[in-house]
């Protein structure tokens, strides 16, 4: 029988010391309703899947970009 792999799940501020945001930045981005910060819900707190941050920094990236050009 295989063994999958559990991913790392990172807390709020784990995320905000790596990003240099505040904790409430990064609870608004994992709670948005348009592509958010991959997370699940551990409880009642909010864990950041690691793996999904870079690619998700950049298409969050490409969105603020976007945005910008309006």
């Amino acid at each position: 029988m295989e063994k999958t792999a559990t991913p790392l799940l990172l807390s709020v501020p784990e995320v905000a010391a790596q990003l240099r945001v505040s904790h409430a930045r990064v609870k608004e981005w994992a709670r948005r309703a348009e592509d958010p910060l991959p997370n699940v819900l551990v409880g009642w707190k909010h864990k950041i899947i690691a793996a999904e941050i870079g690619p998700w920094l950049v298409r969050e990236n490409e969105r603020r970009r976007l945005a910008a050009l309006r």
